[in-house]
């Protein structure tokens, strides 16, 4: 047998493939070198940004941290008025950050519902955009986990913008309204739908804005003693037709009957004082030591224990801490009203002493989510009118002007003696005269006339709708009186920021709507009169 052999020659990598192959490594080499350089300064310059980024975002979420709209006396408390166009620098790691931050006042204007750089009067803006330039020119290198090395020269300059919305709303923890950078937004408006006529009623308060009460809803719980009734008195402005009511603000309202039981004052039972109207809201009363009362049994409204609580006077005989101002003294305990009012029991005449039960009534409003006892309705002038009065544009515009003239003619006749010797509504000068009443028919009435409620019905018609209304005044507190005058409706009008005074801040709308400020309102009585 014959070994074959392979007789082809076995040769190696020639010079020129080695050659090759070392080329293609290197140009791998040197493509890693610089991917890698790539990521060290990108990673750098993330740094920087995200630097940026927290600065320019903690610029925007300081500026939100105001507590009042203009700048304190002493200069302490940032304002909202202090929100400017302003250029700093701050120094993190090294490197000079320069913020640019430029501020664009925008305002409301209720009459085409649009928002101008124009300020039309107002005292402060409604909101703020705020535009934070963060840039930067880096002075510094920086070194990898790698041990990579950036300089500074590699990084150069760059920048960040972050744009926001701020509200005028006083609140340090008020949120963000718009992230946009472009079109910033505005919270949606929400429309509202006037009640109709007769029953509710737009009371005109100048400026395109109304203010109605909705048909009360009376709950009788046990008849003949307990009732509780709500309705609301809303606010809104109407710039053009019917359908282009907007809704401005809410007061809910409760009125309950209740039965209580007296106790004296107790260090560890607190009551609240009465909430009082603080020119845009109602406000409520802090907790004192004072008489107190308890809700007699579970058989009646679940606001009865709020009413049986609060609804005592005590240690102040500030007409503001009272719940019923206008109350002579002989209905306190004591001659100058610094003690708890009288209270009756079942009879009506028997004063009801400690641990003796008792009937009170309160009003009650809605507070931060809660009804809270506020001071007694005080109702300063009532009519009666036939079903067919208030159903059209003339009657209404008629009632209108008549209500809002008595409402202001009121004010302006409240004296030194106030409330001891409130004004008077349809009496003699200064007050309002009584509208001018006539027959509905056949005689055309004309601004200023109601019609009479004393035509009986003749012939085969024996009954006669009628329809009861009544205007109701609150007690006005010494610093919304002084907020008023400031106001002046006649003229020369102070505005929001000036026109403050003690509990009275226009921190809510900002409105100097004198009518609107003033705290009255009608309310239709048909059903209550039962």
């Amino acid at each position: 047998m014959r070994k074959q052999i392979n007789s082809r020659k076995q040769n190696g990598f020639s010079i020129l493939e080695v050659v090759i192959g070392i080329f293609i490594f290197v140009v791998g080499l040197l493509a890693l070198a610089a991917l890698q350089g790539a990521l060290t300064r990108s990673m750098a310059d993330s740094k920087l940004r995200t630097a940026a980024a927290n600065i320019a975002d903690r610029a925007i979420e300081s500026e939100r941290g105001f507590v009042r709209l203009e700048t304190d006396p002493d200069n302490v408390l940032h304002a909202y008025n202090d929100i400017v166009s302003a250029d700093t620098t701050k120094t993190v790691n090294g490197v000079v950050y320069t913020i640019d931050k430029d501020v664009t006042d925008y305002y409301y204007t209720l009459t085409g519902d649009t928002f101008t750089t124009t300020t039309n009067g107002q005292p402060s803006s409604d909101y703020k955009q705020v535009e934070v330039t963060v840039s930067w020119v880096s002075t510094v290198g920086f070194r990898d986990d790698e041990g990579s090395t950036v300089s500074a020269a590699d990084l150069g300059t760059g920048s960040i913008t972050l744009t926001s919305v701020i509200p005028a709303i006083i609140s340090s923890a008020s949120g963000r309204i718009s992230d946009e950078s472009t079109d910033g937004g505005a919270a949606p408006p929400i429309s509202y739908t006037p009640g109709q006529n007769p029953d509710v009623v737009s009371l005109n308060l100048g400026g395109n804005k109304f203010k109605e009460s909705l048909l009360p809803s009376p709950d009788v719980i046990r008849r003949d003693e307990l009732v509780e009734t709500r309705f609301d008195v809303i606010t809104y402005s109407q710039t053009g037709g019917p359908d282009s009511a907007l809704f401005l603000r809410r007061e809910e309202f409760s009125a309950v009957s209740c039965e209580c039981e007296l106790n004296g004052s107790n260090a560890n039972n607190l009551a609240r004082r009465p909430v009082i109207w603080a020119g845009d809201e109602y406000i409520g009363g802090d907790f004192v030591e004072k008489a107190y009362g308890t809700s007699a049994n579970n058989q009646q409204s679940s606001t009865c224990e709020s009413c049986c609580r609060d609804h005592h006077d005590g240690g102040s005989n500030n007409n503001s801490n009272l719940y019923g101002p206008f109350k002579a003294n002989a209905e306190y305990t004591s001659s100058n009203k610094s003690n708890d009012h009288k209270h009756y029991e079942q009879d009506g005449v028997s004063i009801a002493g400690n641990g003796d039960t008792y009937v009170e009534a309160c009003r009650l409003v809605r507070v931060d989510g809660f009804f809270r006892v506020m001071q007694d309705f005080r109702r300063e002038d009532q009519h009666i009118f036939p079903a067919d009065f208030l159903t059209g544009p003339t009657d209404v515009a008629t009632y209108s002007n008549y209500v809002t003239g008595a409402a202001t003619s009121y004010y302006d006749a409240i004296n030194g003696s106030y409330p001891g010797s409130p004004p008077c509504i349809g009496g003699p000068s200064p007050c309002v005269a009584e509208p001018s009443y006539q027959q509905p028919s056949p005689a055309t009435l004309v601004p200023g006339d109601f019609p009479t409620w004393t035509s009986l019905p003749f012939g085969s018609d024996p009954t006669q709708q009628l329809r009861s209304r009544g205007v109701y005044i609150d007690y006005i507190s010494s610093d919304l009186r002084s907020a008023l005058i400031c106001l002046d409706p006649d003229g020369n009008a102070g505005d929001a920021d000036s026109c403050q005074f003690g509990d009275v801040v226009f921190d809510k709308t900002g409105s100097t709507n004198f009518l609107e400020i003033l705290p009255f309102f009608d309310v239709q009585l048909t059903f209550l009169n039962r």
